[in-house]
């Protein structure tokens, strides 16, 4: 994460409580923000946040992968050919499944490649890592909320500064020892139950290795984020950026963060002595839990538990529909650039159209405009 200047503290908004929290309660009836808070952001000021980028659609994020995974495959060649050749199968061709239902309509329901690298770095095989993730933490994460109702999730990204010379593994190494040595300060313990974790690898514009953390925490109470910024450079020695995100929605907003820790890192800025480093980390822990919420994880029983909210589950070919008409889902086998050209067309033809009087409307508000 890059040094910003314009860190702030922003006070407290009761609108974005859990539901946990009787500090937010309590300023929400009295119409006055919280004394202490936990929110804190370095995105810049709302100038600077209005020109967002617009959301890709399925075609184009489909693109964007295909691409992502050629530069992966090129990388690869010189380095380790088997592995390189691995990738290049991956997801090369899909069982698309799809379902004619009489209320609903025609629709594809599911697209499951034949050939899976594993590979941490492929785009595809995100997905597929994303759910497993999913499935195996978020039973725990809702019976550990549930248990223990005071607690408030939030997402913190931890970072530090980048050493010239220093290795993806060395870089990695550090982080996680300075972030083990916070998590066991009785600071962190008043103020955390735990929580989970995640590495993440990025390479700037100057070809050095910035890695993050990323932790979805149990908040135990409000506090006041300049301590926390103490502690972490108190640690490093020169590290005070960081983010800290409140949860406003428990099942949404568990589900957006366990799919973004499982998400791959970029590899359009890495250079072959990147691929090599990373290939070190070969068996390397890159997520785990710690805490309370690490040993609720030993002893948790997930029959005596929550239930599984897993609702990306496909179906398989032959099942009925659930709606009860009687179609049956059936699959058609497909290239990758097949997919891909289906989808495109299918945005196409799904794209609304607009009525000539306002396109006339909208250059007339341009003229009136300009004027």
């Amino acid at each position: 994460m890059r040094e910003s200047e314009n860190i702030q503290l922003e006070k407290e908004k009761p609108s974005h409580s859990c539901g946990f929290n009787p500090l937010a309660n309590s300023a929400r009836k009295s119409g006055q923000s919280s004394r202490h808070h936990t929110y804190f952001n370095n995105k810049g000021t709302s100038e600077q946040n209005k020109n967002k980028v617009q959301r890709l659609s399925k075609s184009e994020r489909l693109a964007v992968k295909v691409k992502t995974k050629e530069k992966l495959v090129n990388l690869l060649k010189r380095i380790d050919r088997e592995l390189s050749e691995k990738i290049s199968k991956c997801a090369s061709e899909f069982e698309v499944r799809k379902l004619d239902c009489s209320t609903k309509g025609k629709g594809v329901i599911g697209r499951v490649p034949y050939h899976s690298c594993d590979f941490r770095l492929c785009p595809f095989c995100a997905l597929k890592r994303g759910r497993k993730v999913l499935k195996k933490y978020f039973p725990k994460i809702e019976s550990f909320l549930h248990a223990n109702k005071r607690l408030t999730p939030v997402h913190l990204v931890l970072t530090q500064k980048h050493r010239e010379g220093e290795t993806i593994k060395e870089t990695r190494k550090r982080l996680l020892t300075s972030f083990k040595k916070l998590s066991r300060r009785k600071f962190w313990e008043s103020y955390f139950a735990g929580g989970l974790y995640s590495v993440e690898m990025t390479v700037g514009s100057d070809e050095l290795n910035h890695v993050h953390l990323h932790i979805l925490a149990f908040r135990r109470r409000f506090f006041d984020v300049s301590i926390l910024r103490a502690e972490w450079k108190k640690i490093t020695g020169d590290s005070v950026n960081f983010r800290l995100d409140r949860i406003t929605d428990l099942a949404s907003g568990c589900r957006e963060i366990l799919k973004y820790i499982s998400k791959p890192s970029d590899v359009n800025k890495f250079t072959p002595k990147h691929i090599r480093e990373f290939l070190e980390l070969k068996g390397a822990k890159m997520i785990g839990v710690f805490g309370e919420f690490g040993r609720f994880c030993a002893s948790f029983d997930k029959e005596k538990g929550a239930t599984d909210n897993e609702d990306e589950t496909i179906l398989n070919v032959g099942d009925a529909c659930p709606c009860g008409c009687g179609a049956v889902v059936y699959a058609e086998r497909m290239t990758l650039e097949e997919m891909l050209r289906e989808m495109r067309a299918s945005e196409i033809r799904e794209r609304p159209k607009i009525h000539p009087h306002e396109i006339l409307y909208n250059s007339l508000a341009r003229q009136r405009k300009d004027k």
